[in-house]
């Protein structure tokens, strides 16, 4: 058996089991549901037959974190959206975004390590995301507000100068009786010749 590669044997084997143990029932979909203490807690499960009592208090905070993680993102994602609504461009935001969600996937994997430490960490790094995201749709609103503001008082002084301008105007030509030049006296054209 020199040279042959066992692979092929230790595939069957572990198909062969995987097949014994599931292959009469549905494997349920995994959602974040699973985790912590309430119904449907794989978590709680395993910690009440195997576990200590701060097991089950680990599982509800990485529950609870992950849930947390996802409304925040929820809530931060609405505001760029309500702040592009407006006209402002946040693109950058979405990659954020993006990235909070990879945040979200990498903390359901520390799950696995039972390294709250590690676990919080990278949530850590999600919530911070957030934090700059709401910061800087929050400073972006306020800008265009100013702008607003600013666009108002421009037109409103753009305007009030070409009303004194026109009234001038009327004045100057009530002066000179309608005509061109005002007060100015006719001059005789020049009888120079151009050069």
């Amino acid at each position: 058996m020199a040279g042959k590669c066992c692979w092929p044997r230790i595939a069957r084997h572990f198909l062969k089991i995987y097949a014994e143990r599931h292959g009469k029932h549905e494997i349920a979909r995994t959602s974040d549901a699973m985790l912590g203490t309430g119904p449907g807690s794989v978590c709680k499960n395993c910690h009440d037959r195997y576990g200590r009592p701060e097991c089950n208090e680990i599982a509800q905070h990485f529950h609870d974190e992950i849930l947390r993680l996802g409304r925040e993102r929820e809530e931060a994602d609405a505001a760029v959206a309500a702040a592009e609504e407006r006209g402002l461009d946040l693109a950058d935001l979405h990659f954020d975004l993006a990235g909070v969600g990879d945040v979200q996937v990498e903390g359901r994997s520390r799950i696995h390590a039972f390294n709250l430490a590690e676990f919080d960490k990278t949530v850590g790094k999600g919530l911070t995301t957030l934090q700059a995201v709401r910061q800087a749709t929050g400073e972006a609103i306020h800008e265009h507000g100013l702008r607003k503001v600013g666009l108002l008082v421009s037109t409103l002084f753009v305007t009030l100068l070409a009303g004194v301008l026109s009234l001038k105007i009327r004045e100057i030509d009530r002066r000179g009786g309608g005509k061109a030049g005002g007060d100015a006296p006719d001059r005789a054209p020049s009888t120079r010749p151009l050069r």
